[in-house]
């Protein structure tokens, strides 16, 4: 990443306080005490998605009678 840039972001007023007090309160920096749930935002964020997309096949070959994986290896060499 040797393009990579640094941007800084502010918060709204009311939550960058409520932050600096929850990082006071564990004795932690700032930065330390956000970095683990921003880091955990986007990997939830895809395991919805993942679950979303798996419910949504499973939905669409359970309308083509597709039960079980004999059942798609059939429907596709039809």
């Amino acid at each position: 990443m040797a393009n990579a840039t640094r941007n800084a972001v502010p918060p709204p007023s009311d939550v960058g306080r409520s932050v600096a007090r929850m990082a006071h309160r564990e004795g932690k920096e700032l930065t330390s005490a956000v970095a683990p749930p921003l880091r955990e935002a986007p990997s939830q964020s895809y395991e919805e998605e993942l679950a979303a997309l798996q419910e949504y096949w499973n939905r669409r070959a359970k309308e083509h009678g597709i039960l079980s994986e004999d059942h798609l290896c059939r429907y596709l060499s039809a």
